[in-house]
């Protein structure tokens, strides 16, 4: 049974329940108590007079939304099913100015059903009337003089990462547009490379532009969940507040139509973990709730969905902006930013950058040393590091060979985004078929001339295996997706059973050794369901050691004592792999053989891989 997490936001009186399957969290952005701290820098607080309640309302909802986002972990990087057993159920109790506003039907659900998309969790609110409210100039920090009296013509979100920077270049030098970018300030690092870009924006361009950070800070204790699915739907909230105060009607998000349509490569980027932050989906929630908070049609708009990374990067250099690149930082991974790696090389982010770069020839403004990893050549750590850049580039070639028929029977999740997008549904559907198909010849234009230009290193073995190279090599990245999860699972075996089984030990009996397993895979983040679920082959219950729900992947243990004998292990694998086969599963048999029994690996291997869903592995 799930926990239902209670948030307790500001001075709200509402009742708590004390039952067991309810936690609590309070939040507060004001007064003694408060471990929350907003600060909008650089708006005056004569321009902020204006801000209607409603739209203080909104931004202290997505601040405690956003808060509490962090501080409710989803379990962790192994949770088993990433879209639902990542979902939590989230009831806040919020005191707000506008009770009457907030309590309307229409208004609750679309915040709820916007919400619930954006970050696959459960939302509820309990609104009550706030008592004293604080007025918007609680939140300012006003630092610069200089800014009185700018007009925004447009007013865009800026991350300071490259989809982000091309749309603030592409409104000031393509448009002429005066703009005010709005940027999140997580952290001080995150903030000064912001700061630079705006600098160089401001060498470049004669158009005049305006930078408003906002600080969001809470108390370390409140930090438990990197995730933050969340955290569009604040900075949305933030960019219309300042939108209303220059009397606009719209704002902006520059994002790559690939990231915004976000189809699931991998089980590791399912659910909560397949960032919604700018699906068309997402984005008309945004725009029917602001319209009800403004009382006027809003728009919410992303200029970029029909563009391909690398064509964003094409973008920077037509407009003579590529020295900029090097300033912008796409990774998710910021807390392990350093000066000389701003890129961890690993992420979906650092991917999708470095491909879309390359194949934009733009490599020589994205210097290799940014990356902690290369993301070509360098080494990537068994599990998801691994899994996430094989299928990337496995997701690449099946585009490729796809009619457009195939391609919606394979991405059935990209027919929701045809509902909440202008046009026909044909004309849409031909467009992301083709925004896919572009960006998939650009991820192989970019492997077929890294691979000649690495010809010699995978030629004599220069390069580590795990590298993306290497697996394209060895074709790898065509295999089943199971096979490589199963070949990752065996190889994290390998290395931390003869750790758990030093010397002449040995397992006490096979319970003994899928505990072991299990802290092995567990401690590698691959949280496996132990000893689940139950299977059932005839009147026979088949029990596997572990397995994996969202891969239909099964781990089967066998432990090699004194009396074992070959030829009935081989028996005895043979029959299970009929029973997990024959429900339409894959299996792995980890066969533990410290004392050798096996002489012959290879004819053990395959008299038992008779199946085509069976893989086996010797570990000793």
């Amino acid at each position: 049974m799930k926990r239902d997490h209670i948030i307790r936001c500001g001075a709200s009186a509402s009742s708590v329940s004390k039952a067991k399957q309810h936690s609590l969290l309070s939040l507060n952005l004001w007064g003694n108590k408060s471990n929350i701290t907003l600060k909008i820098s650089d708006i005056s607080e004569k321009m902020c007079a204006s801000l209607p309640d409603a739209v203080l309302d909104l931004i202290e909802i997505a601040t405690y939304v956003y808060c509490a986002d962090q501080a409710i972990t989803r379990g962790g990087s192994g949770v088993i099913n990433y879209g639902s057993d990542w979902r939590r159920n989230m009831q806040f109790q919020v005191p707000i100015r506008c009770h009457d506003f907030w309590t309307r039907e229409e208004v609750t659900e679309t915040l709820i059903e916007t919400l619930d998309f954006l970050s696959d969790d459960n939302y509820s609110f309990n609104f009550s009337k706030l008592a004293n409210p604080p007025n918007a100039a609680t939140y300012l920090d006003f630092q610069s003089e200089s800014n009185e009296g700018f007009k925004a013509d447009e007013v865009l979100l800026f991350s300071g990462g490259l989809d982000s920077l091309s749309g603030a270049i592409q409104e000031l030098k393509g448009e002429e547009r005066r703009v005010a970018l709005v940027s999140h300030r997580p952290v001080p690092k995150i903030y000064k490379r912001q700061q630079v870009l705006v600098n160089e924006l401001k060498k470049i361009t004669t158009t005049k532009l305006l930078h408003v950070p906002v600080w969001v800070n809470k108390d370390e204790s409140l930090g438990k969940e990197y995730t933050q699915r969340s955290r569009s739907f604040l900075y949305a909230c933030l960019a219309t507040g300042v939108a209303t105060l220059f009397g606009l009607s719209r704002i902006r998000f520059y994002e790559n139509g690939v990231l915004s349509f976000n189809i699931p490569i991998s089980a590791q980027v399912l659910g909560a973990r397949a960032t919604r932050s700018t699906h068309p989906k997402a984005l008309r929630g945004f725009e029917r709730l602001f319209s009800l908070v403004l009382d006027k049609d809003f728009l919410v708009e992303n200029p970029f969905e029909w563009k391909t990374k690398a064509e964003i990067s094409s973008l920077l250099l037509s407009n003579n902006a590529g020295n900029l690149i090097k300033h912008s930082v796409s990774c998710t991974r910021t807390f392990e930013a350093t000066k000389l790696h701003s890129h961890c090389g690993t992420c979906s982010q650092c991917i999708d950058r470095r491909f879309g770069i390359l194949a934009a020839n733009a490599a020589v403004f994205d210097p290799d040393e940014m990356y902690k990893v290369d993301v070509l050549t360098g080494p990537r750590e068994p599990g998801e590091s691994k899994t996430l850049i094989e299928s990337y580039v496995r997701t690449a070639r099946e585009i490729t060979g796809m009619d457009d028929a195939q391609f919606f029977e394979r991405f059935p999740e990209l027919n929701r985004a045809l509902h909440h997008m202008s046009g026909s549904a044909d004309d849409i559907a031909g467009r992301i078929f083709e925004l896919y198909k572009r960006h998939a010849k650009g991820v192989e234009d970019v492997l077929s001339e890294a691979l000649k230009a690495h010809s010699l290193d995978l030629l004599h073995g220069n390069l580590p295996d795990s590298s993306i190279l290497s697996i394209v090599a060895r074709k790898d990245h065509l295999k089943d997706p199971w096979q490589n999860y199963a070949i990752e699972l065996a190889a994290i075996l390998a290395k931390g059973l003869p750790i758990a089984f030093p010397g002449n030990s040995k397992p006490k009996n096979e319970k003994d050794l899928q505990d072991k397993a299990h802290a092995c895979l567990t401690s590698a983040g691959d949280k496996l369901n132990k000893e689940h679920p139950m299977l059932q082959y005839g009147v026979v219950g088949t029990k596997p050691d572990f397995s994996k729900k969202d891969c239909t992947l099964f781990v089967e243990l066998k432990n090699f004592s004194a009396k074992s004998r070959v030829s009935k292990t081989v028996d005895e694998i043979i029959a299970d792999s009929k029973k997990y086969t024959n429900l339409g599963a894959h299996v792995l048999f980890v066969v533990y053989d410290k004392k050798r029994s096996v002489v012959d690996d290879e004819s053990f291997i395959s008299s038992v891989e008779v199946l085509p869903d069976v893989l086996v592995r010797i570990i000793r």
